[in-house]
């Protein structure tokens, strides 16, 4: 009974509804630690984070949380404000936004970076994203 003022079932207020759940809880969750570096020499920007996992992380012996999905793989974005310029794809958790890239999408290198991460999972696509701005 949720209280005083709970009525019946088979009052006229009640009403029935079905919904469609998301699947959010079952997404991979979005990397963290995002970190960015420029390669003085070639302008090339060097991008990584780590993964988290939603059940099995709590080892902390292991070197690395288990993987969680059928493969690892990310989605980068790299931002221009709303709009997403370019979409990297890794196989690990790093990416590299070479300067021929930046020279493509901005016109030149960039001292700025607003880009997002998030990881793959093969039955519910893009997981949750972690984005986030670098100064270089």
């Amino acid at each position: 009974k949720w209280g005083p003022a709970t009525k019946p079932i088979d009052d006229p207020t009640w009403r029935a509804v079905t919904t469609t759940i998301a699947d959010i809880g079952l997404k991979p969750l979005s990397p963290v630690h995002l970190k960015a570096r420029k390669d003085t020499a070639s302008g090339d920007i060097h991008l990584s984070w780590i993964r988290r996992i939603r059940i099995g992380g709590d080892n902390r012996q292991a070197p690395d949380v288990p993987l969680g999905e059928e493969s690892e793989l990310y989605e980068v974005d790299i931002h221009d404000g709303a709009v997403v310029k370019r979409t990297l794809s890794a196989a690990t958790p790093e990416a590299v936004y070479t300067a021929a890239m930046q020279q493509e999408d901005f016109g030149g290198l960039v001292m700025q970076l607003e880009w997002s991460v998030a990881q793959m999972s093969a039955v519910l696509g893009r997981g949750q994203e972690r984005r986030t701005v670098s100064r270089l």
